[in-house]
Formats: C-alpha cells, structure tokens, sequence
C-alpha cells in the first residue's frame, strides 16, 4: 500500500500551492487517507482544486483497484485549513 498507492501520490501533492504538511494514514484494512494543511487564509475550495488536480496525475501511476479516489473535502483541521481524501478505495495489495 505504502509503495503502491502511498508514495505516488503523495509526491505528486508535495508542494502544492499554500501547503504546510501532509499527513497520511494507511490503515490495514486497505484504506488510505491523506490530510493537507494549508496557510491560514488559503481558500479551501482552491486548495481542494489543486489537491485533486495533482491526486488525478498519480492515477496513472496506481494498481488498477486504487485508481479511484474518494471524496474530498474541504475542512478545517485543529483550526488549520485543510483538503482530505478520504479512503482511496480498497485493494489487494
């Protein structure tokens, strides 16, 4: 999971526009979920734009079962903005 799906991704969202950190979690039922922060300030449904738009260039990059993203959503986290993928879908990996 981390090499197959993980890694693609998260190097294609590293450095996205107004982005602090990334945290990912990868669980062992399959899921994987990354959390971006961003500066205060950054409008969320912008981040969200750019988020996906660089999740959608790893696609190509991933096992078939792990080519479909889940949702997004734009939040606030411990009062940082923030753009979630919440739980690629499942695969065996």
């Amino acid at each position: 999971m981390i090499d197959t799906v993980a890694l693609p991704i998260e190097q294609q969202v590293n450095g996205v526009e107004d982005m602090l950190y990334m945290q990912s979690y990868s669980g062992a039922d399959g899921t994987y979920s990354l959390t971006v922060t961003f500066k205060i300030g950054t409008d969320l449904n912008f981040a969200q734009v750019l988020v996906q738009n660089r999740v959608s260039s790893a696609l190509s990059q991933l096992p078939q079962c792990g080519a479909e993203p889940g949702r997004h959503r734009a939040e606030e986290v411990d009062g940082d903005p923030a753009v979630r993928d919440a739980d690629l879908a499942e695969c065996d990996l």
